[in-house]
């Protein structure tokens, strides 16, 4: 189990009693390293334990080396970082520990409520170890082996398959087993090129052919039997992201359609 470990108040720390540190830092306990070596008053911070094998699992998706090769795996360390990454950290940390409170608290008024909170406490947290794990990347300048060429083609083969595919059923996970990548990497891939998930790219790629068929042909009485065809089956939904991404609903548009 990895130990990260980032100050949760902005004051002066010391470290091992040798030197002053500022709060733009992060500190590294490896597995099997004893967490003593932090001294007090470093005792205010905010820790975040993360399993070894998930770990490097991460770092393969992020095309980064395996993690003991570029964080130090037989010492405790500190690792001066960029202050406005350490305040995004301090930021989501404290969503993380706004969300666990909450879930302490006997008044969670639903079982609904409280599957939302973890779900949301599953997402930060994976979240929360990315962000750490690019941070530490960007201040120890680790070397890419990210082929981008590959990661290119993935991309490239995936929006075809979506293009292809606007009025079926595809799913992201048959999208990946037919590339043969996971779903994580899939993920990350399009929020490096596209900073959306591969989810909500394929639904605005729905969104945009809807709205071109609209364009052809302003006959449709029924737009939500159009909406089906291209996957949008609950219809406040559909009419929320419509919304979002033209400025208006769908019954708006079509009338606009039918008088010009």
């Amino acid at each position: 189990m990895w130990v990260f470990a980032i100050p949760a108040q902005t004051n002066y720390v010391f470290f091992q009693n040798l030197y002053q540190l500022q709060n733009n830092y992060i500190g590294i306990v490896p597995p099997k390293i004893e967490f003593s070596v932090f001294q007090a008053p470093f005792s205010n911070r905010f820790h975040l334990y993360v399993n070894d094998n998930y770990l490097n699992q991460l770092c393969a998706t992020l095309d980064l080396p395996e993690a003991k090769k570029f964080l130090n795996c037989h010492e405790v360390s500190l690792v001066i970082c960029s202050p406005e990454k350490i305040h995004n950290l301090h930021k989501l940390c404290y969503q993380l520990y706004q969300i666990a409170f909450t879930l302490d608290r006997a008044s969670i008024s639903s079982d609904r409520k409280a599957f939302r909170l973890n779900f949301m406490k599953k997402i930060l947290e994976e979240e929360i170890v990315k962000k750490f794990i690019l941070t530490l990347e960007e201040a120890k300048d680790v070397k890419h082996k990210k082929n981008v060429v590959k990661r290119s083609s993935i991309l490239k083969q995936a929006e075809d398959m979506m293009r292809n595919n606007l009025r079926y059923d595809l799913t992201i996970p048959e999208i990946c087993q037919e590339l043969g990548v996971s779903q994580r990497t899939l993920e990350y891939i399009f929020k490096d090129f596209y900073e959306i998930s591969p989810h909500n790219y394929f639904k605005k790629l729905r969104l945009n052919a809807l709205y071109q068929e609209l364009q052809k042909d302003s006959e449709f009485r029924f737009i939500y039997d159009l909406a089906e065809d291209f996957g949008f089956f609950h219809r406040g939904e559909f009419a929320h992201d419509y919304y979002q991404l033209f400025g208006e609903l769908p019954s708006k548009t079509l009338a606009k359609l039918s008088n010009s």
